[in-house]
């Protein structure tokens, strides 16, 4: 951060929730998220449901089968 404010940078501003389940599926998973996987991300009022998604697709068979292919 201290970088950033040297350099005159901002960080970008946190996007919406379908944008963040579509973006965190792509990159974890390699795929887009389900229509109900979406619905039931979106529906979520959890404030930890960002955290509880990227832990639950880093403990996917996914998320191995996407970085091996990342990888190769």
């Amino acid at each position: 951060a201290q970088r950033w404010t040297e350099k005159g940078i901002s960080p970008a501003p946190v996007c919406d929730d379908r944008t963040f389940v579509r973006r965190v599926y792509l990159d974890l998973a390699g795929r887009i998220p389900t229509s109900t996987e979406a619905e039931a991300f979106i529906a979520d009022k959890s404030g930890q449901k960002r955290t509880s998604l990227v832990d639950r697709l880093l403990a996917s068979p996914e998320y191995a089968a996407r970085m091996r292919d990342v990888f190769d």
